[in-house]
């Protein structure tokens, strides 16, 4: 594989990472258990997925091959598969968003129809309650999402460059973008952490 496919091939694989969010209106309020809990079971990759990519990199930087096509290779597979999980986590916020302004507002119906004052205000302060879960575990999707972006954009910048120079030659010239992606990785950990905390510190705040 030449220089010229290698750059093709790492146009290829970065601009596959970033896709839409598919919406087919499967994500009913009915579905929003089920939804919640796959969403986050794929978010929950992300942290292997990270350590995959480091780890690759880490190959390709200290411990280059005579011939670097095959490291190469192994590391744009991982950052591809990270920059999936990246697209999911945005587009799973989004539906967890619609979700939850649907689920929420059809509470809000039932308790209005509710003719039961004690009952009203009970079922209230469980709507509330709900609701800052909700918020809480919404705004950590958010942030992690965030976070990835700029630990992607650090191993795109790696990926093109060796792209228009996979040689020793080339290696030198990203040792210090390989940094600042090892940098970058630990806020995005810490990120999904945070995450996984909030998911499995209360349930589905969309489960009643």
């Amino acid at each position: 594989m030449n220089t010229k496919y290698l750059h093709l091939f790492a146009i290829t694989i970065a601009v596959g990472a970033i896709t839409g969010c598919a919406t087919d209106g499967s994500d009913k309020t009915a579905g929003s258990t089920n939804n919640f809990t796959t969403a986050f079971s794929r978010t929950a990759r992300g942290g292997a997925q990270i350590d995959a990519s480091q780890a690759a990199l880490a190959d390709l930087v200290s411990r280059p091959q005579p011939d670097l096509r095959n490291q190469y290779a192994v590391f744009m597979a991982a950052e591809n598969t990270l920059g999936k999980t990246a697209n999911d986590v945005t587009c799973e916020n989004k539906t967890l968003n619609r979700q939850g302004r649907a689920y929420f507002a059809e509470w809000d119906r039932e308790i209005a129809a509710t003719s039961d004052d004690s009952l009203r205000s009970q079922d209230q302060t469980r709507r509330e309650n709900a609701s800052a879960r909700f918020e809480l575990i919404s705004g950590q999707y958010h942030e992690t999402a965030d976070a990835f972006l700029p630990y992607l954009a650090d191993l795109r910048d790696v990926q093109m460059a060796l792209a228009n120079n996979l040689t020793g030659d080339g290696l030198a010239g990203i040792k210090d973008l390989a940094a600042k992606a090892t940098t970058d990785a630990v806020p995005l950990k810490q990120a999904l952490d945070r995450l996984s905390f909030e998911v499995d510190d209360g349930g589905d705040p969309l489960q009643r």
